[in-house]
């Protein structure tokens, strides 16, 4: 049996393969692209099996990144990067401006941590949490909100926004809550 498949479906598979997105994200964004392809896919890139070790088990919900700082913090990074990359995010998902983004994100991050061992490096975001991000703002699940205090804009949960916890800016650590409250008495 002989698998074909287009030269521009082929090299995003294997961008995504060297990056570390996980098999189903791959056959769920590149329907051209079956199981059994994959494998053949997978030896073509490269990867050993013990290369990805984020590619298992499940991904974490959403709800559990932004409760931590840091996470919240880079993830509102990735999203920025996203943001100004794809043409229509609120609508639809291309993978291929997806790709694109993590991979400027990625550099970004790295210019930025330079190539030391800066502690830095180890909030930088995984590729299915970047997928995760880009299809939970298009789903309206996430969105970005405005910090009264530093003036950053920063991601926040759309559906649990009364959560105090979940507004506090990654920044600065205000509360956006607190900071209604605070101009409401005055």
């Amino acid at each position: 049996m002989k698998l074909t498949i287009a030269p521009e479906d082929y090299q995003l598979a294997i961008d995504m393969i060297k990056l570390g997105f996980r098999k189903n994200v791959i056959l769920s964004e590149i329907p051209a692209i079956s199981p059994r392809m994959y494998g053949c896919l997978r030896n073509d890139s490269g990867i050993d099996n013990e290369d990805n070790d984020f590619t298992l088990g499940r991904l974490r919900k959403i709800s559990t990144i932004l409760a931590n700082q840091h996470d919240k913090r880079s993830a509102t990074d990735f999203l920025h990067v996203y943001l100004m990359t794809a043409q229509d995010p609120e609508n639809r998902l291309q993978i291929e401006e997806l790709v694109g983004a993590y991979k400027a994100y990625r550099h970004l991050f790295n210019v930025h941590c330079g190539f030391f061992d800066d502690p830095l490096k180890k909030n930088i975001i995984d590729p299915n949490l970047a997928w995760q991000i880009a299809t939970n703002y298009r789903n309206g699940i996430i969105g970005l909100t405005g910090c009264f205090e530093c003036r950053q804009k920063y991601i926040y949960l759309t559906h649990e926004s009364e959560d105090s916890c979940n507004m506090k800016c990654p920044y600065c650590s205000e509360s956006k809550e607190n900071e209604f409250i605070n101009n409401k008495g005055e």
